[in-house]
């Protein structure tokens, strides 16, 4: 009964990668221990409290390595990607000069972990070739995955609210440092400093975030997982893992994240089969005969926007303070953009005052695209940024061999998801998904059996 369970649930074993559910540490190349190891140990990065260091750790790990072994570090001429995220960097770093008395401005320590450290990994992964496989990859936030569904039981079931709230528990960096909510300026259910593995919205919503520190968070890494899931050839596998994922996005409260992943798995299953000669004259058929019936039968009209006018207060009703919250951020973003050439042009130092007297709701927040790019980094800073993008998905169509369409997922749910969602692009992990879909390769057959970076 052991081995036909283990048989049945274990992934599909064709290069000897797994013993039947769990996976073969001699079988991973050098590039899939480091990457495995530190996914399965994500719940130790947030205890000890130092996650938000785990890009430069780990990248001062690979130097150290690279300078032992060859007394260099393998770098070639970098991609326009790379160039592009290091003259963001330059860019922010150059407005910090400017404005370096500013309250509220950026500061250096968070432009190298967010962007000059990402911008160093695309250039040690492009110039050394590394490549890792899915499976391997997948294994491993399966098993984070289970973590986290385990641990939602202890939490709805077992563990007491009072626990976690308010504060009770810091984290490892938080005891060595002595960091407290008042120095940190976080409120009770909001705070990195603590281990909190939900946020309270409203008088009784729980907001999950586990081992993330934040829900959107958990929605963003956890939907990225998903798109993993969809590429795993044991179909078993492949969908326990994704109705997993749906289910903790769901307890993340993140609504962005609600629409954008079946928009990016329907864009996912129109790609994925477009080389089909049925699919494509279907799927336009479709659009064809939807377009005309919505627009032309006035019945059909009015019964589509009663729909979406029910969904859209549905999904607002779930959070209406955080939605009137943001729709008053979003338009005194608009209007100071507007009433200000130059701050448009190069970007403000600090972000605004805050709304409704929220500390953390401030102008110029709550969007990566409005706030972080256009607000912040001014039309110069977006340009540039929206460059690296472009270039970072040219290079992934570019060398398309043997690489997953969850690459092509993850970018187009975080460019979704950035319209509404600051925090995107504003931690180590976040950053290192995009590092990780760069790396996210099979390796060639004829090198099969050799150990890559």
């Amino acid at each position: 009964m052991t081995q036909l369970l283990k048989s049945k649930f274990a992934p599909t074993n064709t290069d000897n990668l797994f013993s039947g559910i769990w996976i073969r540490w001699q079988a991973l190349t050098l590039g899939e221990r480091l990457a495995c190891a530190n996914i399965v140990l994500i719940p130790i990065w947030w205890i000890s409290g130092i996650y938000r260091h785990m890009s430069p750790f780990l990248l001062l790990g690979v130097i150290g390595y690279e300078w032992q072994k060859y007394k260099e570090i393998r770098l070639k001429r970098p991609t326009i990607a790379v160039v592009a995220l290091l003259l963001f960097a330059m860019y922010q770093i150059a407005k910090i000069l400017f404005a370096y008395d500013v309250p509220g401005r950026e500061k250096f320590s968070n432009i190298f972990v967010m962007t000059i450290c990402p911008a160093i990994w695309l250039w040690y992964i492009g110039s050394n070739n590394v490549r890792l496989r899915l499976k391997a990859i997948a294994w491993a936030f399966t098993f984070v995955v289970v973590l986290m569904l385990g641990f939602w039981v202890l939490l709805q079931f077992v563990l007491p609210e009072t626990l976690f709230f308010p504060n009770n528990i810091p984290t490892l960096a938080t005891l060595i440092t002595g960091q407290t909510t008042e120095e940190t300026g976080f409120t009770q259910t909001n705070n990195p400093y603590y281990l909190l593995p939900y946020q309270i919205a409203g008088e009784s919503l729980r907001r999950y975030n586990f081992f993330f520190v934040y829900p959107e968070y958990t929605a963003l890494i956890v939907g990225c997982i998903g798109f993993m899931a969809l590429d795993l050839k044991n179909r078993l596998w492949s969908w326990l893992l994704l109705l997993a994922c749906v289910f903790i996005i769901v307890l993340s409260g993140t609504r962005i994240a609600w629409l954008a992943f079946p928009v990016v798995i329907g864009s996912r299953y129109i790609i994925g089969n477009f080389s089909k000669r049925y699919i494509p004259a279907i799927a336009f058929a479709l659009i064809a005969v939807v377009s005309f019936t919505a627009l032309s039968v006035p019945p059909a009209t009015r019964l589509l926007e009663n729909q979406v006018t029910q969904s859209t207060e549905a999904i607002g009703d779930v959070r209406s303070d955080s939605t009137e919250v943001r729709a008053e951020i979003y338009s005194k973003t608009i209007e100071e953009l507007r009433s200000n050439e130059d701050a448009l042009i190069w970007g403000h130092a600090a972000r605004g005052k805050p709304v409704q007297n929220i500390s953390f709701a401030r102008v110029g927040s709550h969007s990566f695209i409005l706030g972080t790019l256009l607000y912040l980094n001014g039309i110069v800073g977006t340009v540039i940024f929206l460059v690296f993008w472009g270039a970072l998905f040219y290079w992934l169509y570019k060398t398309r061999s043997g690489r997953p369409l969850a690459c092509f997922c993850i970018l187009l749910f975080y460019s979704l998801v950035s319209i509404t969602l600051e925090l995107v692009y504003g931690n180590s992990t976040s950053a290192l998904m995009i590092v990780l879909c760069a790396a996210l390769r099979e390796p060639k057959p004829s090198l099969q059996g050799v150990h890559h970076a």
